[in-house]
C-alpha cells in the first residue's frame, strides 16, 4: 500500500464466501447486503477465500446497490460511527470532505473500486456476475437494520448535488443499469467504460495509482 489510507480503502485482506449449498462465490460489499452474507456465513459454517487462494476461483457473483442509495447509507452509518467512536471529529468536515469527493472510508467507497480491489487476485479469464442487490435474498437472510446517523435535508441535498460524486458514481450507475444479469471478466468491465465514457474513464479509473496492478488487463 501507498499510504494509511489506502491501507483503508483497499485493505490487504480481500475475502470471498464459498455459498457452498448453491455452489457459488459471493463477494461482500459494505451497504450492499454485506452483513446478511456474513451471518449467513457464520450461521451456515461457509468458507472463506483470501487472498491468493481467491485466484483458483472462475465465477464470482457480486450484489450491486442504486449508488445514490448506497452512498447516502454510506455516509450515515460513517457518521454514526465517528459519533461514537471518534467524537472530536467534526461532521461538518465529514460531510463536506465526501461532497468534494474525498473518501476516507470503505462504506462510502463506490462499488467500482471495490471490484478492483477483488481484481488484484482474482485470474484475468476470472468471470464477475453482476446482480442487483434484490437478488441476494435467494441466498442470504435479511439483516437487521445497521445504526445510522441520519443527514439533514440540507446535508444530503449537499451530498447529492455534488458533481464529484456524481463523477465517481457514473460507472457504478452504468453498471447497475447495464451489466446485471451477465458475467464479465475485468478486462471486460474496463473495456466497457473506456468506450462509454472515456473522459470519465481517466478521470474514474486513470488516476487512481491502485489500479496499476490490474492495468496490464487492458488492451
Amino acid at each position: 500500500m501507498f499510504t494509511r489510507l489506502d491501507d483503508i480503502l483497499y485493505p490487504n485482506k480481500t475475502e470471498v464466501i464459498y455459498f457452498e449449498d448453491h455452489d457459488k462465490y459471493i463477494y461482500p460489499i459494505f451497504k450492499n447486503g454485506s452483513t446478511a452474507i456474513y451471518q449467513t456465513q457464520e450461521n451456515m459454517g461457509y468458507k472463506s477465500l483470501v487472498n491468493e487462494q481467491i485466484q483458483k476461483i472462475n465465477n464470482v457473483d457480486i450484489f450491486l446497490r442504486n449508488p445514490t442509495e448506497r452512498i447516502i447509507s454510506g455516509l450515515e452509518t460513517y457518521l454514526w460511527w465517528n459519533a461514537k467512536d471518534r467524537p472530536w471529529l467534526d461532521r461538518t468536515t465529514i460531510v463536506s470532505q465526501l461532497a468534494e469527493g474525498i473518501i476516507t472510508d470503505r462504506h462510502c467507497l463506490p462499488q467500482l473500486h471495490w471490484i478492483f480491489n477483488l481484481a488484484r487476485f482474482l485470474k484475468p479469464t476470472a468471470q464477475i456476475h453482476l446482480h442487483r442487490v434484490e437478488m441476494l435474498v435467494h441466498y442470504a437472510g435479511r439483516q437487521i437494520a445497521p445504526e445510522k446517523n441520519p443527514l439533514t435535508e440540507e446535508e444530503r441535498q449537499q451530498v447529492l448535488s455534488s458533481i464529484h460524486l456524481q463523477t465517481m458514481l457514473k460507472f457504478d450507475k452504468f453498471m447497475l443499469e447495464n451489466m446485471t444479469g451477465s458475467g464479465w471478466t475485468i478486462k471486460q468491465l474496463l473495456e466497457a467504460f473506456l468506450n462509454e465514457d472515456p473522459v470519465g474513464y481517466s478521470l474514474i479509473i486513470g488516476r487512481s495509482k491502485k489500479l496499476s496492478q490490474i492495468f496490464n488487463v487492458l488492451p
